[in-house]
């Protein structure tokens, strides 16, 4: 290698999944694995982000919220400050009601080898059905990561 240690660049890597159909996310379960995750292949610094897509169906009176987030399953610990709320809703009536939204999380994971990182979902309250979406009507869940260092 010639030159200064200035001039080398870190090869970067960039890979993406996308979740298959729908996951369900379980009542008043805290934070469930979605069954979306993405493996970072080895020692460096990454940005993760993820897409979610949502779809939440309510009877009333009453609400809930989903929340997504990005869990270092190899760590077994959440990624810093990596969540985003894909949903919302209040009613005061007893109609029916169903929200379409979506949201976008991203963290820095510090891998020391092989990690991985899934999308876990959890909802508020125990709302009719709450979901993670993945279709061309709702949009493509996806999680993706690009190495940085």
């Amino acid at each position: 290698m010639t030159g200064t240690s200035s001039s080398y660049s870190v090869p970067r890597r960039w890979q993406q999944a996308v979740l298959r159909g729908t996951f369900t996310v379980p009542a008043a379960a805290g934070f469930t694995d979605s069954g979306l995750s993405i493996t970072l292949p080895d020692t460096g610094v990454y940005r993760v982000e993820t897409v979610v897509h949502s779809q939440l169906d309510w009877t009333g009176p009453g609400g809930m919220t989903l929340v997504a987030r990005l869990f270092n399953a190899t760590a077994g610990a959440a990624v810093l400050n990596a969540s985003v709320c894909v949903g919302g809703l209040t009613d005061p009536s007893t109609g029916a009601l169903t929200l379409q939204d979506s949201g976008t999380a991203f963290g820095y994971v510090t891998a020391t080898g092989p990690t991985v990182v899934r999308l876990e979902g959890m909802r508020s309250a125990n709302g009719t059905t709450a979901r993670i979406a993945s279709s061309p009507a709702t949009g493509y869940t996806s999680l993706a990561y690009e190495r940085l260092a």
